[in-house]
């Protein structure tokens, strides 16, 4: 209504008004996840599964990574496992083969939640080989492993020679916070020929005489060489003069690994012949397994050492022991405990005087003695006078009575028996 001089009153207004005239705010609901991160293998890998398990909503948890194959390798399933949501782990680090090898499934095993672990550290064979399982034992969670600058007592590693072939490849640690050395085992030489040069002026061999019992079926001792020096030819033809196979440093100086010596499969035992006297050449060998050979010179003449074998109580070399051997050594005692220092006293009359065969005889009777005791096998007949006696007789006789109604009977039946 106009009132005049511009002025309106309104006394109502009536107007319909349509769903176009309503105006709605619509604000967007804000939710936080965290990132979820799907690592995967380079191309050209070939996996069975993938597994990535994220955290709920709203939970936190450190950094899961995996580490896949390096291209052109195969691996089965790997396996990441997280923490629980609203707990908190360190990396987890799996650590596979190198290129170009092959192994099982891959898994690595995370803390229980909210304890705190060292890195675990797997150590795998050398590139180029193949192995089985790869196991890492480790300290409980909250303890300290062997990592840099901590102590352990001993790490015992064992790892693979490129090319060869292995299983279990296992790495061992000892209880946390002890201290002590590390202890590895010296890489093996593979040669092509390894023999001795004697026109060189610096290879040699030396050795000493041994004596043994021909029931025994160990191998003869290794402390007869007493010099054993070298040319070791590589694989690829070069030749290495002055190795001293007695000395480890010096051969891995030389060679970066080294070379072991032995008399094969040869015991007292196996060499022994009663029609072929007492006195052997008992070969020398170098290297292990399929690859040792017979240590020569370089014309192919084998070298040896001298091994004196006989039956135990035989000292008069029959090959028997009878009440003759008896009365021997019981003589022998007799004269012997008179006038120790007679150079003259025989055990065995009649030898041409050869010592080593005096020796051998002298070895035979003195059955009271530890057939096996670290230096029987090389005591001299001077070594031994004060240790044979009378009670030695009367072993012999013991054994030849006891060993003339059965064949069972033995030297430690005999000298324990008369013991007691």
């Amino acid at each position: 209504m106009y009132k005049g001089d511009g002025e309106f009153t309104i006394n109502s207004i009536t107007r319909e008004f349509t769903a176009n005239d309503v105006t709605t705010t619509t604000t967007p609901a804000t939710t936080t996840t965290e990132e979820v991160v799907t690592t995967t293998a380079e191309p050209g890998t070939t996996t069975e599964e993938v597994v990535t398990t994220t955290a709920e909503p709203g939970t936190t948890t450190e950094e899961v990574v995996t580490t896949t194959a390096e291209p052109g390798t195969t691996t089965e399933e790997v396996v990441t496992t997280t923490a629980e949501p609203g707990t908190t782990t360190p990396d987890v680090v799996a650590t596979t083969a190198e290129p170009g090898t092959t192994t099982p499934d891959v898994v690595a095993t995370t803390a229980e939640p909210g304890t705190t672990t060292p890195d675990v550290v797997a150590t795998t064979a050398e590139p180029g080989t193949t192995t089985g399982d790869i196991v890492t034992t480790t300290a409980e969670p909250g303890t300290t492993t062997a990592e840099s600058g901590t102590t352990t007592e001993e790490i015992v590693t064992t790892t693979a020679e490129p090319g060869t072939t292995t299983g279990d490849v296992i790495t061992t640690t000892v209880e946390p916070g002890t201290t002590g050395p590390i202890v590895t085992t010296p890489q093996v030489f593979d040669f092509n020929d390894c023999y001795i040069n004697t026109q060189n002026g610096v290879d040699g061999f030396e050795a000493t005489e041994g004596y043994y019992f021909s029931h025994d079926t160990n191998s003869f001792n290794k402390a007869q060489i007493k010099k054993l020096v070298v040319t070791a030819v590589a694989k690829n033809g070069q030749e290495i003069p002055g190795v001293n196979l007695l000395d480890e440093a010096d051969m891995i100086a030389k060679l970066g690994g080294v070379i072991d010596y032995s008399f094969g499969t040869q015991t007292p035992k196996s060499v022994f012949d009663p029609a072929k006297g007492n006195k052997y050449a008992v070969n020398v060998y170098v290297g292990s397994g399929e690859d040792m050979i017979e240590l020569s010179d370089e014309n192919v003449i084998p070298f040896t050492v001298d091994a004196y074998i006989g039956v135990k109580g035989d000292v008069t070399l029959d090959n028997n022991v009878d009440a003759l051997d008896a009365s021997r050594v019981l003589s022998y005692y007799a004269r012997a405990s008179v006038n120790t220092s007679d150079a003259n006293i025989e055990m065995l009359p009649g030898k041409n005087g050869d010592q080593f065969i005096e020796n051998l005889v002298c070895f035979l009777g003195d059955v009271s003695e530890d057939e096996y005791s670290v230096d029987n096998w090389k005591k001299t007949e001077s070594d031994r006078r004060n240790d044979i006696n009378a009670s030695d007789a009367s072993w012999i006789l013991a054994y030849y009575a006891r060993s003339s109604t059965s064949k069972d009977v033995t030297w430690a039946d005999v000298v324990k028996k008369a013991e007691t």
